[in-house]
């Protein structure tokens, strides 16, 4: 399409569609270089932090407001890795434990979590070639948004979902739609967590590779097993079945 606009434009021979003819020119040479390159995922959302206000007739009401000084996350990344004081590590960090079991700042430990930041910030992180299951990804979830960066970077990903239906299937659509790059696939499955029987024939589908049931014959290079039921006032006195199914999903499978 870039290729015949730029033909059009070129062959009118007015010089008022100058600027109209570089543009396209550069949109097409972009879209060819990008075109050898894997596709990545890059973190270009606007950094935000929390903001609670009280009205006067003591209303609170939160909401999500752009950071200060930080336009971008390379910005926030950047502010994040800069020491609290002199000598002091920053506000985020990361420990190791000594032989005597002790936990103290690990300046390279850190380095590398920033560093890693940085990099999704930046030129990004390539998932080509690499397969993903993810289980509990509805809508607004940590899972959802992790399935949509795995797209991002073109990788193979398995969405497992507990209440499978058009409306649920229109939605995984719409996400590979806006989210997947060349090479990804999305693979959307009916799952329940709490069920060993389902635990079994999910493992059986994506490994199997030969057989009557032949499944994908993929090898799992992540897993996020986020799906999660709530058990709320429970005690340890009269844990019924809805708190067993709780820890089935939780912990045992």
């Amino acid at each position: 399409m870039l290729s015949g606009s730029l033909s059009i434009l070129q062959a009118a021979k007015d010089d008022s569609l100058e600027p109209a003819i570089q543009l396209v020119s550069q949109l097409y040479d972009a879209c060819t270089q990008s075109l050898a390159q894997p596709p990545v995922y890059r973190e270009l959302s606007t950094p935000t932090g929390p903001q609670v206000d009280i009205g006067t007739s003591g209303t609170v009401t939160y909401s999500e407001v752009p950071r200060p000084d930080e336009p971008s996350f390379v910005d926030f990344v950047e502010h994040m890795r800069q020491p609290t004081a002199q000598d002091m590590p920053p506000f985020i960090h990361l420990k190791k434990q000594s032989a005597g079991g002790a936990w103290s700042y690990c300046a390279e430990l850190s380095t590398t979590y920033y560093d890693s930041l940085s990099e999704i910030c930046g030129g990004g992180l390539s998932f080509a070639g690499k397969t993903a299951l993810v289980t509990g990804c509805g809508r607004g979830s940590i899972g959802a948004d992790i399935v949509c960066g795995l797209l991002n970077g073109g990788a193979k990903v398995i969405a497992t979902t507990s209440s499978y239906s058009r409306k649920t299937t229109l939605f995984f659509e719409d996400m590979y739609r806006t989210h997947g790059a060349r090479g990804s696939k999305l693979i959307v499955v009916p799952f329940n967590q709490g069920s060993t029987g389902d635990i079994k024939q999910l493992v059986d589908y994506i490994y199997r590779d030969s057989g009557a049931a032949k499944g994908l014959g993929w090898d799992l290079d992540y897993v996020f097993p986020f799906a999660a039921v709530s058990d709320i006032g429970s005690l340890a006195t009269n844990l019924g079945s809805h708190s067993e199914f709780v820890q089935r999903v939780l912990l045992t499978n």
